[in-house]
């Protein structure tokens, strides 16, 4: 129950948040089989959240173990279906715990459930495909070697947002095909196989950048104003077969009203989340839940009073903040 109150709260509150999230040749997944989704990672918490509430079944997440640290978040995490996976960063007597964690994963799948992994290890707001991890493949290894299991697929996610530290940013989730995996243990050459085709896989899923070129394409993409999280359109510019867009007349006027508009949480989340933020790619991930919980708060304190009037004040301010951010965006 708390998973489901969770997932359709967060769904709320993204669809406020951003101003569109596309879903790219979404199906639903084959009835009482198990699913391994893997998804290219750029943007922290916020990947998770956006994938979940964009599927229709529940997801068990693997998330890296250093976030398990304290008790209390241990028990919070396990309600969310959140499973501990850990790296060589946060020490080889830790690596130890994987064998079991993928054990359980493959049980998962057994049982016809979705799992959530990112392949990638790590993640960053580079708009590329980074070397994708093998330890995908144990989890396949360990599900193979249980007695009377069923094949089981995987779906490639590609992840890509436009300004994914912004406010009012826009993301697009393209998903491929149901994918048979192989129902046997493999080897070295087999692993590297599947690890290469998923990775042309990823790069045909994202906006990926070739390393040689890429500050160059990325400048340019920034100075045409295209939609970075729409791959149609930033391949049909970096190819020069569509015209370049046209630059909005009115974007200084927007900034304007934009940072108005929010002025009072943003400044209030400069104060507080902010100093929070070690990693750029976390930006994104403070800014959302420090809204939320600012605005959730708000509500909160005014049912409180018992005044209407202060209610439908708080209401209306909220839904011309989300139209603002939906109609007179600041991004292409």
């Amino acid at each position: 129950m708390f998973y489901t109150f969770v997932k359709y709260f967060n769904t709320l509150t993204l669809f406020c948040y951003y101003k569109k999230i596309n879903r790219v040749n979404y199906k639903l997944k084959p009835k009482g089989k198990g699913v391994l989704y893997l998804a290219n990672h750029q943007n922290a918490l916020l990947d998770v959240l956006i994938i979940a509430t964009r599927i229709k079944e529940p997801i068990y997440f693997l998330t890296r173990g250093d976030v398990f640290a304290n008790a209390l978040l241990r028990r919070i995490f396990g309600t969310l279906n959140m499973i501990p996976i850990y790296r060589v960063r946060d020490g080889r007597t830790q690596l130890a715990l994987n064998d079991a964690i993928f054990e359980k994963t493959a049980q998962l799948l057994h049982e016809g459930k979705s799992v959530l992994i990112f392949p990638e290890a790590s993640h960053s707001l580079d708009k590329r495909i980074r070397n994708i991890s093998k330890g995908f493949t144990r989890i396949l290894n360990a599900h193979a070697q249980l007695e009377r299991s069923e094949p089981i697929a995987a779906c490639l996610i590609g992840v890509n947002y436009h300004a994914p530290q912004e406010l009012g940013d826009q993301m697009s989730l393209h998903f491929s095909d149901y994918i048979n995996l192989p129902h046997k243990v493999l080897g070295a050459e087999q692993t590297q196989e599947l690890v290469q085709g998923f990775t042309k896989t990823f790069k045909t899923l994202s906006l990926h950048l070739e390393p040689k070129t890429y500050v160059r394409d990325f400048q340019y993409l920034q100075d045409v104003q295209v939609d970075l999280s729409d791959l149609e359109q930033v391949r049909n510019v970096l190819n020069q077969t569509s015209e370049r867009p046209k630059e909005k007349s009115n974007s200084q006027l927007q900034k304007g009203i934009h940072k108005l508009w929010f002025a009072l949480p943003l400044i209030l989340y400069k104060l507080t989340f902010d100093k929070l933020v070690d990693e750029a790619e976390f930006e994104g991930t403070f800014r959302y839940g420090f809204m939320v919980l600012f605005f959730s708060l708000l509500f909160i304190l005014c049912a409180c009073l018992h005044n209407p009037i202060v209610l439908i004040g708080l209401t209306l301010y909220v839904f011309m903040g989300v139209m603002l951010i939906k109609k007179w965006s600041l991004f292409p």
